[in-house]
């Protein structure tokens, strides 16, 4: 895996939520964040497995940063 592909960490990030790999998956969603911070989509895989763990106030807060960042993307390319 290419230490520096976002999509591969998300999608993982993703499976290992499914897998209830809760650890796993938000260490994935960090790492994605740490590289590349504008990533919405890791804010919202981050903000599922907090709000799964109970910390309601942290998935609200990613929700929040990754859905204003789908909003900005959406503004740079309407398409």
């Amino acid at each position: 895996m290419n230490a520096k592909d976002t999509y591969a960490y998300i999608s993982r990030g993703f499976t290992r939520q499914k897998l209830q790999d809760y650890k796993g998956a938000i260490a994935d969603a960090n790492y994605v964040i740490q590289l590349n911070p504008k990533e919405a989509e890791a804010y919202i895989l981050r903000s599922q497995i907090r709000r799964h763990l109970g910390d309601n106030q942290g998935a609200i807060a990613d929700e929040q940063t990754g859905n204003t960042l789908f909003e900005a993307m959406d503004k740079e390319d309407p398409s």
